[in-house]
């Protein structure tokens, strides 16, 4: 009965989901989404703006400048990639890490870690993979899938009456979840980044081998490690810079055309 009644559960959430389905401009396929693009914009910003109140803004004027005028040339280069409604918006944050990151609405920041080792063709391929996780409405898919995870997981348990029966069911769904949907699917938004991002830099008339010398130097950073590509959040920089590799020759036609029209 209580098997049966869990059934049910994620046969309820089956129909609601097929119809949950809407299409991403940027990549002409369809994802699920559970809000609307206001509310995935408001709670960008929204969450943009405490980051910003707990930071430390980079006062480094080279820095910022940089930032700039490779974040103005990409977004021209995003065009109607754009959600609608976007505002972008971008700023160095003061900090050692070597890192950069996107929130829906169009907020980008990169770290001055990052600012200090990227060549302006490196740069332009990090911050591009930033854009492209908002044009592909990245942040939204992962809150969708986090509610549909947390409703069903929460109607299942509550079917369950006895405490022992649940709490088993809490540690297998977690592991089912996390590792069986969100992890793959996070990589899989990675990988979608790089293909958005490193198309957007070629288009800016950034040389697309600033991506694969990136890749390779975050590599080296992060040295070697043995954790396994599915218990991660991001594909393995092997991986990443092979599949760079593949796009490379359209990346190539693109940044010969920008640079050919940049001439004219």
């Amino acid at each position: 009965m209580k098997r049966f009644t869990v059934v049910i559960a994620l046969l309820i959430a089956v129909p609601f989901l097929c119809c949950a389905y809407s299409k991403v401009e940027s990549t002409g396929k369809k994802a699920l989404i559970l809000m609307s693009l206001e509310e995935e914009q408001q709670l960008g910003t929204e969450s943009y703006n405490e980051i910003l109140k707990e930071s430390k803004l980079s006062t480094n004027a080279t820095y910022n400048k940089r930032l700039d005028e490779i974040a103005k040339r990409l977004i021209e280069a995003v065009g109607k990639d754009a959600p609608e409604g976007t505002q972008w918006e971008y700023h160095v944050i003061e900090d050692e890490q070597v890192n950069a990151f996107a929130v829906p609405g169009g907020k980008i920041a990169v770290y001055s870690g990052l600012m200090a080792i990227a060549s302006d063709d490196e740069l332009a391929y990090v911050v591009g993979h930033e854009l492209g996780h908002v044009t592909a409405r990245h942040g939204a898919q992962r809150m969708s899938q986090q509610a549909v995870i947390s409703a069903v997981g929460s109607v299942a348990q509550g079917a369950m009456k006895s405490e022992t029966s649940a709490t088993l069911f809490s540690v297998a769904y977690g592991l089912g979840s996390e590792y069986g949907v969100i992890l793959p699917y996070s990589r899989q938004n990675e990988y979608e980044a790089d293909n958005l991002g490193s198309l957007y830099a070629a288009r800016a008339g950034y040389n697309p081998d600033g991506g694969l010398s990136m890749l390779q130097k975050l590599k080296t950073l992060s040295g070697s490690s043995s954790m396994p590509e599915w218990l991660s959040t991001h594909p393995l920089d092997d991986n990443r810079i092979a599949k760079l590799k593949e796009l490379y020759q359209r990346n190539t036609d693109e940044y010969k055309k920008a640079v050919s029209t940049k001439k004219k």
